[in-house]
């Protein structure tokens, strides 16, 4: 699964809809960092498992509307697992997790400083489905906020550049924990990038 498969998902949202102006169409990338998640019990407390996501991929779709309008975003992940310390961190580079995520929120645009600018605030929840191999996928739920930079880039094109912050209030992890580790609360902030397209 690669980013573009979100166009027919995408294609099939948009063309249930009627036709308006202002309705939206993306493709882009994230960049995430996380906190939480596990951490050690023992001689291990100042170590945790955190994933570790190289990039997430992101399709998304905005409705219409004027300074409030909704949006929903469709993500793919295939984190690296880590284990952070003081020190050193270690990533496990194996390929055997996989994250898909949906995302509504509501966006509201905050300050427009110029006719191809704008600032936007956005939230929502966002649902994801963990796979690791050999385990049945486990959903999760957690919040995230953001604020956002749209600039037109001339005719129906624009850039979003958002940056996020989301709690995952019970960790995906489980069996995957070695003995001394206890489940926390996942804490992740990025950067997403989207190109985006008026319909």
């Amino acid at each position: 699964m690669r980013p573009f498969a979100f166009v027919l998902p995408l294609s099939v949202i948009v063309g249930a809809t009627p036709a308006v102006a202002q309705w939206q169409i993306g493709l882009g990338m994230a960049r995430e960092s996380a906190h939480g998640f596990a951490r050690g019990t023992g001689p291990e407390e100042d170590q945790s498992f955190i994933p570790h996501q190289r990039f997430t991929w992101s399709a998304r779709v905005e409705g219409p509307g004027g300074r409030i309008r909704g949006a929903l975003d469709l993500r793919y992940a295939e984190p690296d697992i880590a284990l952070t310390g003081p020190d050193l961190t270690v990533i496990a580079h194996e390929n055997l997790t996989t994250v898909v995520g949906v995302r509504p929120s509501v966006v509201v645009q905050l300050a427009r400083p110029a006719s191809h600018v704008a600032v936007r605030g956005e939230a929502g929840p966002l649902l994801e489905l963990w796979s690791f191999e050999g385990q049945d996928g486990r959903w999760r739920l957690t919040a995230e906020m953001g604020l956002s930079l749209v600039v037109g880039l001339g005719g129906r094109m624009s850039g979003l550049l958002t940056g996020s912050g989301s709690v995952m209030p019970a960790s995906p992890f489980e069996e995957e924990l070695p003995q001394g580790y206890e489940r926390r609360a996942g804490w992740r902030w990025g950067i997403r990038g989207l190109v985006m397209y008026r319909l």
